[in-house]
């Protein structure tokens, strides 16, 4: 009976894995419409889509690759902060750039590509849209744990690594990735 019932203990388990992941999946799709929103209203973004953008125009590159290029970054960050605390969580962050970088290009560059927004208001809309999107999106990320983003890890291990608080660490990082950008521009 004891085999029994961990077997289907497990298989339950394993079915809300497999559910937990696929929303995951669903939610890196859904925040890819949010960065795109954004970034068609042309009227602010956050740091980091300041940064991929920039890099984007500098470079050529589609906006999503630049994003696989600096999240590897991050995660790179944390492998090398972590050391041995780097765990299969950790490591998952590799799936969940590539899916965002294909996806995030996928949504601005083939099926959105002629969306041009002019009128303000519009623009406006466009980005309160996109930035709820995305709120949400990461709120569904964030309460299946699966993963983490890669900033948001990179940026808990140097809060860790520090002993700093990760509030400060995340706007001190945030302040840094807009120096950046605007030394880029």
């Amino acid at each position: 009976a004891t085999i029994k019932c961990r077997s289907i203990c497990t298989a339950s388990e394993d079915i809300m894995k497999l559910k937990r992941g696929l929303l995951c999946l669903v939610s890196i799709f859904l925040f890819s419409f949010g960065v795109s929103f954004t970034l068609k209203a042309a009227i602010g973004v956050g740091s980091w889509d300041a940064i991929t953008q920039t890099v984007s125009d500098i470079s050529g590159y589609q906006i999503g690759t630049v994003g696989i290029a600096l999240n590897a970054i991050c995660i790179l960050i944390q492998f090398i902060l972590l050391g041995k605390d780097f765990k299969f969580k950790h490591a998952m962050q590799v799936v969940l750039i590539v899916s965002l970088g294909y996806a995030i290009n996928f949504v601005h560059y083939d099926l959105l590509p002629d969306l041009t927004i002019t009128s303000y208001p519009a623009k406006l809309f466009f980005l309160i849209l996109g930035t709820a999107i995305n709120a949400l999106a990461v709120s569904i990320v964030m309460l299946v744990d699966v993963v983490t983003f890669a900033l948001e890890g990179a940026s808990l291990a140097i809060a860790k690594s520090l002993k700093m608080d990760f509030p400060l660490t995340r706007q001190i990082i945030d302040a840094v990735i807009i120096m950046i950008t605007v030394t880029l521009s």
